[in-house]
């Protein structure tokens, strides 16, 4: 037997953002991919946050090269180096979370 919990979140659907939302999900849904993208959506948001790329990279391994040099990625978690990016790139993820801004594709 397998343990199981179920997670809720609750849509305004007043709020133009939040019809995209339900659209969004309402098509992740259909296609079985809601689960592993919220999975995948939060593991990335942590590992951001906690100045790592390993997620976002592993999810979009071509944004590798273009986005950061090898440099960055090779240096140690303690070096600094690189972490103007990180930052910059978690301001971009607090962003839109506090904007709550969605696009509509699936």
């Amino acid at each position: 037997m397998t343990a199981k919990i179920r997670i809720e979140i609750r849509l305004n659907l007043s709020r133009s953002d939040d019809v995209q939302l339900k659209q969004v999900t309402d098509n992740l849904r259909r296609a079985r991919h809601l689960s592993a993208t919220v999975r995948q959506g939060i593991a990335l948001i942590v590992d951001l946050r906690a100045g790592r790329t390993d997620v976002l990279f592993a999810l979009f391994p071509h944004l590798r090269l273009p986005v950061v040099p090898d440099i960055v990625l090779d240096k140690s978690p303690n070096d600094d180096y690189g972490m103007d990016f990180i930052s910059k790139l978690v301001a971009v993820v607090d962003e839109v979370a506090a904007t709550r801004y969605w696009r509509g594709a699936a």
